[in-house]
């Protein structure tokens, strides 16, 4: 019984955090991708404080500023 509920529970755990926060699975791995084609991308600066920035500008569509 306690194996059948698992089975149950599991799947309509993801259910309701759909409907919740309305993102798909397929919407996080396509983000996954972008973040790791701009892992690859920054080659030598692969530290934190530099990833984060450049994944918001890649992931937001931004252009860096012009002077």
């Amino acid at each position: 019984m306690g194996k059948g509920a698992a089975r149950v529970e599991k799947p309509l755990a993801g259910l309701r955090a759909h409907w919740k926060g309305g993102v798909t699975h397929a919407f996080r791995e396509g983000l996954n991708s972008v973040f790791s084609a701009t892992t690859r991308k920054a080659r030598g600066d692969r530290s934190t404080p530099h990833l984060i920035p450049l994944r918001y500008f890649v992931a937001g569509k931004l252009r860096p500023p012009q002077c």
